[in-house]
């Protein structure tokens, strides 16, 4: 892939995974004041600056990868959703520790996860296109 494309597809991911991560973090404090019985806030916090986090590392991961290992690939893409998803537990982890109330505990886990698993989606998704369109 020359640098040109490497850079548009990174250009473009990152505004992507940006804007979701941004609608996602409205749409959810949108719902935290309608029912307000719920506390979401440090759920969305959380989920949304761990998203930024990795999905920032997992793209300039991607680069140097795509640049320097183009055959690794695959591999690139097993380790990262599994580093994915042990980051994920321990960050869950951590917040059941650090609190001790199950309502709040459960209200973090549904929002983390919700961010977790639409970044997901969209970084398979968009990978997957991006890989189609190598073979071609």
């Amino acid at each position: 892939m020359s640098d040109w494309n490497l850079n548009k597809v990174s250009s473009r991911f990152r505004k992507i995974s940006i804007g979701i991560i941004a609608g996602l973090s409205l749409l959810l404090l949108l719902l935290s004041n309608v029912f307000s019985e719920f506390n979401f806030i440090h759920g969305i916090l959380v989920g949304a600056v761990y998203s930024i986090i990795f999905s920032t590392a997992y793209l300039e991961s991607w680069r140097v990868v795509t640049v320097k290992a183009p055959s690794a690939t695959t591999k690139f893409y097993l380790v990262f959703m599994v580093l994915r998803f042990v980051l994920g537990a321990l960050v869950i982890l951590s917040y059941c520790l650090l609190n001790n109330k199950r309502e709040a505990i459960i209200g973090f886990v549904i929002v983390f996860s919700v961010y977790y698993l639409v970044m997901m989606i969209f970084e398979t998704s968009y990978f997957v296109i991006i890989e189609q369109k190598k073979i071609r």
